[in-house]
């Protein structure tokens, strides 16, 4: 017990505010990147949280404050572009408020006053409650994101084959094959009803180039990843995909019916 609570004493919560801003992105992103993607920014943002309080303990001599000021400038630094999508278009008196000059203003007003750490009484207290802190904003991301690997192993053991023999085998060299897909760009009457878009001139150029234009097209389904698990399989997703959610899907999107059918015909 006495163990715990010098290891809880240790002054760690900068690199636990700074590597939970990369564990809280890919926990909300997990359908839609892998585990591995978050990898090499989540070290760096542990690094980055390793630099500030070494900074902050050359300013402070005193490790505690020195801690408290390394989290308090990575919550500033990690949280600055949140802060700035919720307030780019709030206005105050007909003035924008969500700018960077006004932000980055505030924010350097902030770190300045937050020199005073240094006549803090007893610091050694806000490092027991922000470790917790920084452990408690840690435990349900990862949680989630141990569930979501559960899920989508479990999920992707049979990824979708494609059906019939396999193709012979092509003995003169195959052109490449690009799948390009214009990602929530809806269709020419829409754009113009919409919008007043005419993307005439676009479609015409594309159709020049030998694309097939689809005038009245509709999205199979809501989701992309839906969308593309169906496509690249050659089938509609309830009969290849064992699940309600999209949990799994990037296993059939990775190793889809038509991969597989073109690797087979060389």
């Amino acid at each position: 017990m006495t163990l715990l609570r010098r290891t809880v004493a240790v002054p760690f919560h900068p690199m636990l505010f700074s590597g939970a801003s990369v564990v809280l992105l890919v926990a909300h992103n997990a359908e839609g990147v892998r585990l591995l993607d978050g990898q090499r920014p989540f070290f760096v943002s542990l690094v980055w949280g390793g630099l500030l309080f070494g900074l902050a303990r050359l300013m402070f001599r005193a490790v505690h404050r020195a801690a408290l000021l390394a989290s308090l400038a990575a919550m500033l630094f990690f949280s600055y572009g949140h802060v700035y999508a919720l307030l780019k278009t709030q206005q105050v008196a007909g003035e924008v408020i969500g700018r960077h000059r006004y932000l980055a203003l505030f924010a350097s007003l902030l770190l300045a006053a937050a020199f005073r750490i240094r006549k803090v009484g007893q610091p050694s207290r806000w490092t027991l409650v922000l470790n917790r802190m920084g452990l408690v904003l840690w435990f349900l991301p990862v949680l989630q994101l141990a569930g979501f690997a559960v899920q989508s192993g479990v999920a992707g053991r049979g990824a979708a084959s494609p059906d019939g023999p396999p193709p012979a085998r092509a003995d003169a060299p195959l052109p490449d094959i690009y799948y390009i897909v214009l990602d929530a760009y809806t269709r020419q009457d829409v754009l113009r009803a919409a919008y007043g878009l005419d993307n005439t001139p676009f479609l015409e150029a594309l159709e020049e180039r030998g694309f097939y234009i689809a005038r009245c097209s509709q999205s199979n389904y809501a989701r992309t990843s839906l969308s593309l698990g169906a496509t690249l399989n050659l089938a509609y997703v309830e009969d290849f995909f064992p699940s309600d959610s999209t949990i799994g899907m990037a296993a059939y999107i990775r190793h889809n019916a038509a991969r597989t059918f073109l690797e087979q015909a060389g």
